[in-house]
């Protein structure tokens, strides 16, 4: 999957001045002024994801969406390859309990 916001793409300079979407930029952005990174993207894309399954009653992905948003920028997940471990390790998990209840 390939989530991408074109909104300050063609502007290099909201790189340094902060901006983004409000209610999906990351809480550091907006409070300490610092520059976009990897982690601000993850919670961008678990805001997204929140959103998403929120309005179609989904519950699955709750534990990673989490650990996408969480306000401690320390805490976060911290790569996009941290954040695929997660879900194919969520897949595995769900592939096992499947078999298990067959």
């Amino acid at each position: 999957m390939i989530l991408i916001d074109f909104g300050h793409a063609f502007y290099p300079v909201y790189l340094s001045l902060g901006g983004g979407t409000k209610n999906y930029s990351a809480p550091e952005l907006e409070l300490q002024n610092q520059l976009f990174n990897e982690k601000s993207d993850i919670y961008s894309f678990g805001k997204i994801l929140r959103f998403i399954t929120d309005n179609l009653k989904i519950t699955i992905y709750n534990n990673i969406i989490i650990k996408c948003i969480d306000q401690n920028e320390i805490s976060r997940i911290s790569t996009i390859d941290n954040l695929k471990k997660e879900f194919n390790s969520f897949n595995f998990q769900i592939k096992l309990k499947t078999k298990i209840f067959k």
